[in-house]
This record gives C-alpha cells, sequence and structure tokens, in this order.
C-alpha cells in the first residue's frame, strides 16, 4: 500500500499545559492535507496529557499518534517521533511554539514541486513574553 502521508509533524512534549493547545491549533489550522501529528509525551506531569487527549478527540479528521514515555529528553522524544512517523518529510516543532497561518502552504508548493528537496527551512519570528515574580 503506497503511503499518502506527506508531513509527519513530530511534537516532544513535556509539562507545556499552557502551550500545548495552542501548538496543536495552529497546526489543525494550516490549510493543508496528507499530515499526521506524532505527538510524544515525554513524561509530563502536569496536566499536558489530558489537554492533548481532548484535543485528538475533538478533531478526528487528522491523524494522530500519540505516544507515552517515561521521561527520557527531548533527544529521546524526538528520536521516537522518528521511529512513529509516516510521512516523506518530517517537521519538529516544539510543543511550546506556533505556526502562523498558511505556514505549511510555502512548504507544501515546494514538496509538491519536481524539485524534491531533502531540507526545507523556515524562519521564524522571536516573540518575548515578559514575567511577573
Amino acid at each position: 500500500m503506497e503511503n499518502n502521508i506527506l508531513l509527519s509533524i513530530i511534537i516532544p512534549v513535556y509539562n507545556t499545559e499552557g502551550y500545548i493547545e495552542r501548538c496543536l491549533e495552529s497546526i489543525a489550522n494550516q490549510q493543508v492535507n496528507n499530515y499526521e501529528i506524532v505527538i510524544i509525551n515525554d513524561g509530563s506531569t502536569d496536566g499536558s496529557d489530558k489537554i492533548i487527549k481532548t484535543f485528538i478527540i475533538s478533531h478526528p479528521q487528522i491523524k494522530f499518534k500519540y505516544y507515552n514515555q517515561k521521561n527520557k529528553g527531548l533527544s529521546s522524544a524526538r528520536n521516537k517521533g522518528i521511529e512513529l512517523a509516516e510521512g516523506t518529510y518530517l517537521h519538529f516543532i516544539d510543543s511550546d511554539d506556533y505556526l502562523v497561518n498558511n505556514n505549511y502552504k510555502f512548504v507544501y508548493e515546494i514538496i509538491s514541486s519536481d524539485m524534491k528537496p531533502d531540507i526545507i527551512e523556515i524562519g521564524f519570528n522571536k516573540e518575548s513574553i515578559a514575567c511577573k515574580d
């Protein structure tokens, strides 16, 4: 059977209950198809697990893979995501980051072209949030 998943989006998660929903919403709002979201919960002890499970249930149109592991660190979580991924291309996004509208449109235009690149680099904006003590 031919793989029809073009992009696997790998999200390692560790205690980001305040950010993970925004991250997932930003991916769900991209106007692209043929992708999966691979979430590796790296031993979170906050409410991240519940938020993720609720999001998965409320978005049945998206293909998700969700894996829980004991805390082994970011590299281990990413490696597990690679192991589970089915996509032709991989994108790593941290669980406290998010995408702007149609960020993946550019990526899909390139990977759907005749160029077939090995790597695509996308720019980013840094957003600072002031914290009170």
